[in-house]
């Protein structure tokens, strides 16, 4: 009969790093530290990777931060596009925009945090963000064109009304994620209630009873 042979303990194996692995530690630890103020040892050390297999992904700390601000721009441009379609008139497009740009930010806090302050320090994500805001601005006048043909919005400046309308946006962002102003329940009933006061002739959505 033959001997059972004793069991042997199987070998834990190491997860890989990976560029996402170090993308999600960059966030973090950017956010708490700053950017300029984590070494890229001390970012190395929070995504738990070696210094061969940090190179083998990004070339630079700076290349990590043009990773997160390209990625959050890329899915907010998407969120945006996509609220414009659901629009059917003014009422709605607000507030459908605010609504997904709450679902789509709000488990990035760190990282829309890392947009309003950290972006411009690289020449790419300053690039990037500059795009962003020709992209969204654009598409906002081109909407408010369409509009003040159907007499739903009135303004003698389509293109400055979608600037202004993008910029009064921000601004609460920036109070939610910087400054620390607007809790995380707040900042929908902010993006509404600033998107109706910009927009003249938009009617404002009623209390809740």
């Amino acid at each position: 009969m033959a001997t059972a042979k004793p069991a042997r303990h199987a070998k834990r194996k190491r997860k890989k790093p990976t560029a996402d692995g170090i993308l999600h530690a960059a966030e973090r630890v950017f956010a708490e530290q700053g950017y300029g103020a984590t070494s890229l040892r001390e970012l190395m050390t929070a995504a738990k990777v070696s210094t061969t297999a940090f190179y083998a992904r990004f070339p630079s700390k700076e290349a990590v931060l043009d990773e997160l601000i390209r990625g959050l721009v890329e899915s907010l441009s998407k969120t945006v596009l996509e609220a414009a379609a659901r629009a059917r008139d003014v009422e709605s497009g607000l507030g459908i925009g605010a609504e997904v740009l709450v679902e789509s930010l709000l488990p990035h806090k760190n990282l829309v945090r890392l947009f309003f302050t950290e972006s411009t320090t690289s020449a790419t994500s300053k690039e990037v963000v500059r795009s962003l805001h020709v992209q969204l601005a654009a598409l906002l006048g081109a909407r408010l064109v369409k509009l003040r043909e159907k007499g739903a919005v009135k303004t003698a400046d389509p293109s400055a009304l979608g600037w202004a309308l993008l910029g009064a946006m921000e601004l609460q962002l920036i109070r939610w994620a910087v400054l620390g102003d607007l809790a995380d329940s707040a900042l929908g009933a902010a993006l509404r209630a600033t998107a109706f006061a910009v927009l003249p002739g938009a009617a404002a959505p009623k209390p809740a009873a």
